[in-house]
Formats: C-alpha cells, sequence, structure tokens
C-alpha cells in the first residue's frame, strides 16, 4: 500500500491508496511546516494524519510499502534529507520520496503535458511541468511581496493605513481591521503592524478582504488585482523561459487564497498571461495535492488504468476541490 501526503501549514492531509489508483483511506493532522514550528511538530501531524488514514483504511502500518510526500518548507537538499531520516525513522521505512508541497498540488491541478503551478496559501511557491517531467520550481526565489495569505493582508492593511493619511481612499477595511484585530483604535494597530506583532495571524485576514472584496470596497479590490498582479509573474516567466509560450499550456491555481468568492484575483492572473501565452488555459485544481503525491508514487505508464480508479475514489473521500 501506498501512504501519500500533503502537509501545509493549514493542515496535514494522508491519503492511503493501492497500486492501481483505489484511495482506501484518508486523514488529516494539523498544518505544520517545520521550518516554521520545528520538525518535531511536522512529523508528529504526520503521524497523526497518517495514523487517521489507516484507521479509515482498516489497515496496520506493516502493510504500507512506500511513501510520496509533499511537504511544506521543504526547499534546500539538507531539508529533503533531513525530511527523508524522520519519515524512515517513523515508518521504519527506506522507499520514500519527499517533494516541495507545490509539486503535487501541480500533478494533481492538471493532466497536461505542459502546466505551471501558482500555490497560494499561507505561502506560495510556483512549480513548472514539461511534457509531464517537472523541470523547475520557484522555493526561495519566490518574493516576500507574494506570501500567500498574508501578502495579500498586508497589501489591504497599508490600504486602510494610506486611507487615514488621505492618500487613499476610504475603505470599510478600517471597522473590519480594528474588529478583527482587536483593537479601538488605529494607532496601536498601526504601531504593532509596523513592528510585525499584531493580535492575531495576518493572513487570516485575507478572508475578511475577500468579504468586503465582494461587497465593492475598492480598497480590497485593489489588494486582490495586485497580489494577482504581481503572482502572475511566475506563471508568465516560466511560459517563457521553458518555451511554452506558443504552445497548450495549464497555468493551476491553488491554494486557499484562490478560493476566494472574488474573482479580481483570477481574471488579474489570466489577463497577464494571456497577453504573454495566448494558448495557455487559467484552470483551478481540482483535487487536493494529496492526490497528486499519491499519483506521483504510480507507475506512469500504466496511467490509463489507475487514473479512472482515482477519479472515482477521490470523489468518495471528498478529495474533489470543486
Amino acid at each position: 500500500m501506498i501512504l501519500a501526503i500533503d502537509q501545509g501549514s493549514s493542515k496535514t492531509q494522508a491519503l492511503i491508496g493501492d497500486e492501481h489508483g483505489r484511495i482506501v483511506g484518508t486523514g488529516l493532522g494539523e498544518g505544520a511546516c517545520h521550518f516554521l514550528v520545528g520538525m518535531d511538530r511536522a512529523i508528529q501531524a504526520v503521524s497523526v494524519a497518517a495514523a487517521n488514514a489507516m484507521r479509515e483504511a482498516a489497515i496496520t502500518p506493516d502493510l504500507i510499502d512506500r511513501i510520496s510526500a509533499g511537504m511544506a518548507g521543504a526547499n534546500w537538499p539538507d531539508e529533503f534529507k533531513e525530511l527523508t531520516r524522520q519519515l524512515g525513522m517513523l515508518f521504519h521505512l527506506t522507499n520514500i520520496s519527499v517533494y516541495n508541497d507545490c509539486v503535487p498540488a501541480l500533478y494533481a491541478g492538471s493532466q497536461s503535458p505542459n502546466a505551471v503551478i501558482l500555490c497560494a496559501g499561507t505561502s506560495f511557491n510556483a512549480a513548472v511541468l514539461k511534457k509531464r517531467e517537472l523541470v523547475w520550481i520557484y522555493n526561495n526565489y519566490t518574493e516576500s511581496v507574494d506570501e500567500g495569505g498574508k501578502s495579500l493582508a498586508t497589501r489591504a492593511m497599508e490600504g486602510v493605513f494610506r486611507s487615514m493619511t488621505g492618500m487613499g481612499p476610504q475603505t470599510s477595511l478600517k471597522g473590519r481591521a480594528l474588529a478583527f484585530f482587536e483593537y479601538e483604535d488605529i494607532l496601536p494597530m498601526l504601531l504593532d503592524f509596523s513592528r510585525g506583532f499584531m493580535r492575531k495571524p495576518l493572513k487570516d485576514f485575507a478572508v475578511i478582504v475577500d468579504e468586503e472584496a465582494m461587497s465593492g470596497d475598492g480598497v480590497a479590490l485593489q489588494a486582490q488585482y495586485e497580489f494577482g498582479l504581481s503572482v502572475s509573474r511566475y506563471a508568465t516567466a516560466a511560459l517563457k523561459r521553458f518555451d511554452l509560450i506558443s504552445e497548450p499550456a495549464d497555468v493551476v491555481l491553488s491554494g486557499g487564497i484562490f478560493k476566494a468568492s472574488s474573482s479580481v484575483m483570477v481574471d488579474a492572473i489570466r489577463t497577464e498571461v494571456h497577453r504573454v501565452a495566448p494558448r495557455a488555459r487559467i484552470v483551478e485544481a481540482v483535487y487536493e495535492p494529496v492526490v497528486g503525491a499519491y499519483e506521483m508514487a504510480l507507475d506512469p505508464t500504466m496511467q490509463d488504468a489507475w487514473w479512472p480508479q482515482i477519479e472515482q475514489t477521490a470523489a468518495q473521500f471528498s478529495l474533489v476541490r470543486f
């Protein structure tokens, strides 16, 4: 049996499946990026998710013979080595493949031979497939202005502060921000924002930004537009770099940020990509990233046989995102 893992900052998800594409169990654990919360907590989250998946699948750990894991924060060679070692000690296995978590999300998001993924959740990353082969992961080449929910919320908060100086339009986000972050006045909120010590995680404010965008607030809409414009650069640069601008290619959007009700971010990305690559297709990832981790552990020469099984059983286990 195969154990597939998708670990991000918001959740850790495990999947049990056989070599024929039949999913038989899934389980959840807490979100835990080893770079942010430490290796022990990250591995413990994997252990919990895997135990829950094995319980649902009604199997014991000795039946697992390989692991395919997408892990948040897996960027540098020493991190891949240590994550592989830790998973090996946890499950007493050596047949282990570890990827940055955006890579399984890319395989889960598109069946096109050529594809780019923009994965925006708590953080951000991007990766590229050419002829179904992984050719590039941005990893630490990503910029701080694009760090998922935190960066989107930061743009919105900067709009709130500009409105207070008259340098920007008034915004309903001011009252929402004061209530959400539990401040009575704008000045102490500005001070904590400047020092990086907000009373709640800044990334969580992205949901409220989307709510106000849907209500027509210009500052919220502008924050979403600027974020979409900025992250589109990774897709357009990749399509140019790998000679895909004249080829059919998917640009896959994955992660919680792209589940927003407002279409502004997606529209901005679509416009910028089509200015460079008119044959490209903007698609939402259909399956949860853990499905991609599972797919990567299967024999690619037998895809015609196992893919229908994945489609059927992924739906049964609520692994379809949309």
